[in-house]
């Protein structure tokens, strides 16, 4: 185990205490640990980039997600511990619902950062209870859809009709008339995620400055009040061929904004029962709902 200098051990603790200095540094052994000599970077380095207020994800490029390690670097958003937890939660009420008869599944995840939401999805997607999952993953970052593209043959998931299990890629702003046209072709859809820009412009400056520094802000911004994406959605699920009849759409929002959000979409009257989940953090995290028939 790498013992830092005590020096450089005291600047730690001084910054993040002593039991989240030791637990990063647990974290960062058994990441390294895990990868040859060649691919180790210099601890020491690694140390000083936490103490510039650097993600630790991105000091180490990678954060595990379910069963994956997501490849992440800077300025796209690190995948959050809650999002992971519903998207498990959601392939658990999936998988709860027993066979289909439907055995081409098709899933959309807008706004898909590092792609770690449909990778997770196709990861563990039962081929034998559902047949095959074909994905899409959109984003108007670049540097977006070219981590979800290393991250799903990362996953080992291919690309294209031909897989049980495809994950493809499209840098598309969801606003644009080109995602309109995009929808009438590849629409509708059996799984919907949607995990947006949901932080009001008024509370920018109050983010860490771990946040500021380094993820986009694009990535983060949800308009004035953090709700503009979800107005948008509900727009296109009125206007757009989105859904399957009984298809799964969950959507994250940010603290204090579950009612909001569950008005949005139920005022569409193209969803069913809406639920409103919770996080293991007791925080109102996501929107579990299905399509009406």
């Amino acid at each position: 185990m790498f013992r830092p200098r005590p020096s450089l051990f005291r600047k730690l603790v001084r910054k993040f205490g002593l039991a989240d200095a030791k637990q990063q540094l647990r974290w960062i052994n058994e990441e390294l640990v895990s990868r040859s000599r060649e691919e180790r970077p210099s601890t020491t380095n690694v140390l000083y980039r936490l103490l510039r207020d650097e993600p630790l994800a991105y000091v180490l490029g990678t954060q595990p997600f379910g069963s994956l390690s997501i490849q992440v670097s800077p300025p796209v958003l690190i995948p959050r511990p809650e999002t992971e937890e519903w998207t498990c939660e959601m392939l658990r009420r999936i998988t709860a619902c027993g066979s289909s008869e439907r055995k081409n599944w098709k899933m959309l995840d807008m706004c898909t950062g590092t792609g770690c939401i449909p990778a997770l999805v196709c990861k563990e997607w039962s081929t034998s209870l559902f047949g095959g999952i074909s994905a899409h993953a959109i984003d108007i970052s670049e540097d977006s859809t070219s981590l979800t593209s290393v991250n799903a043959a990362n996953a080992l998931i291919g690309t294209g009709a031909d897989d049980a299990r495809s994950l493809d890629t499209w840098r598309m702003d969801i606003f644009g008339e080109d995602f309109i046209k995009w929808l009438e072709i590849h629409g509708p859809f059996d799984i919907v995620t949607f995990n947006p820009p949901y932080i009001p412009r008024s509370d920018w400056e109050t983010l860490p400055v771990s946040v500021k520094e380094y993820e986009d802000p694009t990535a983060l911004i949800g308009g004035e009040d953090g709700l503009k994406f979800y107005h948008h959605i509900a727009w296109l699920l009125e206007h757009t061929p989105l859904l399957h009849p009984g298809a799964w759409v969950t959507i994250e929002f940010g603290q204090g904004q579950a009612q909001a959000v569950k008005e949005i979409m139920g005022a569409t009257g193209r969803l069913g029962k809406l639920e409103v989940w919770t996080d293991a953090f007791g925080v109102e995290r996501a929107l579990f709902c299905r399509a009406a028939s």
